[in-house]
């Protein structure tokens, strides 16, 4: 196999890396170059994969601004093209490493190639297995809690991806930046798969590479505390908007417009029924804040976009998280809104 570099990315996950790194350091061939890309952590990591990776190096960010800057000085400090990057609470194994390179080197066209990720704490069930673009600026997990039976597919192309985990050709990369600094947290991943798809390359969805994902960011993830932290609130609806600013057309834009400010509406309602509505304005005055900035990027991505919007997005139930459900009111708002949105699609996508 080509020679490759591994990036994990961390925060203060001293916790996770003492039961990841031992499985890192097994890797053996697969990869030739193992960075600890470390988020200005200030628990003990940094001393733990000197440790137990002591041919390893470490990349020190004096901020922790977002994952995605992170990946950015991974994506520069590699030595070689071909790129691993795991966050700190997934653990590899040598097949998969194997299996998500080798779609890379089979596939001329893809930039991207994204394991069947399942939860350390749920065996038995997919978490995801790449992903795709809802029309409302969601990200549809693809096979999400479907069983974790032997896989019965090669590689796929998808539309999106989540940055659990996942392998890069970084010569293979055309869009304009790798991880949009301008995202906090949530979407940043989205971004950058949508826009690998709008530069003309492919994004592939590996069922055969199975990593395994531990219990993720306290105070972001709901793994840890079962809830929506108000950072995971604020980043959800800033890193949509910003999303969809940045990569809908303008086509796409007066077509599903309608559609869009309907869907914003509820949304605002439900964030006052929740009492998000503080999270909800945070989020917006950042996103203000940004336009300049934000503007100059849509004019860079649509200038050089490679395919339209109906050969991007796609329809069906609006990603919903079932934690947010409290009641069966909420349930029969969410069935309704459902139908109203997928009927509007059906008619709208006929323009795009």
């Amino acid at each position: 196999m080509t020679a490759a570099t591994l990036c994990i990315v961390n925060h203060n996950g001293a916790l996770h890396l003492a039961h990841t790194l031992p499985r890192i350091a097994c890797l053996g061939q697969c990869v030739d170059e193992i960075l600890l890309l470390d988020n200005a952590s200030t628990d003990s990591s940094q001393e733990m994969f000197s440790s137990l990776i002591p041919a390893g190096r470490i990349v020190q960010l004096h901020e922790n601004r977002s994952p995605g800057a992170a990946r950015n000085a991974g994506f520069r400090a590699a030595r070689n093209d071909w790129i691993l990057f795991a966050d700190n609470d997934i653990v590899l194994g040598p097949h998969a490493v194997g299996e998500l390179f080798r779609a890379l080197e089979q596939h001329s066209n893809a930039v991207i190639a994204l394991p069947r990720v399942i939860l350390t704490r749920r065996p038995d069930f997919i978490q995801y297995e790449g992903a795709y673009d809802h029309w409302l600026g969601h990200m549809i997990l693809r096979h999400e809690d479907a069983p974790a039976s032997a896989p019965a597919e090669d590689a796929v192309v998808v539309d999106s991806m989540v940055s659990a985990c996942f392998a890069l050709e970084r010569r293979r990369w055309r869009a304009p930046e790798f991880f949009d600094p301008g995202y906090r947290f949530y979407y940043e991943d989205h971004d950058v798969g949508v826009r690998a798809r709008l530069s003309g390359v492919q994004v592939l969805a590996v069922p055969t590479a199975v990593v395994m994902h531990g219990d993720g960011t306290p105070n972001l993830s709901m793994r840890p505390g079962g809830g929506y932290a108000p950072r995971r609130i604020q980043t959800l609806i800033e890193g949509r908007w910003r999303h969809l600013v940045k990569n809908l057309s303008l086509r796409g834009f007066c077509v599903l417009g309608p559609g869009l400010l309907a869907y914003e509406l509820l949304q605002f309602g439900g964030v006052l029924v929740k009492g998000w509505a503080p999270h909800w304005w945070i989020a917006l005055r950042h996103t203000l804040r940004g336009r300049g900035e934000l503007m100059a990027q849509r004019r860079r991505i649509q200038r050089s976009r490679q395919i339209p919007d109906r050969d991007l997005l796609r329809g069906g139930d609006i990603p919903f998280k079932p934690e947010l459900a409290g009641g069966s009111g909420t349930r029969m708002a969410l069935r309704a809104c459902n139908r109203l949105f997928e009927g509007y699609w059906r008619i709208a996508r006929r323009w795009l």
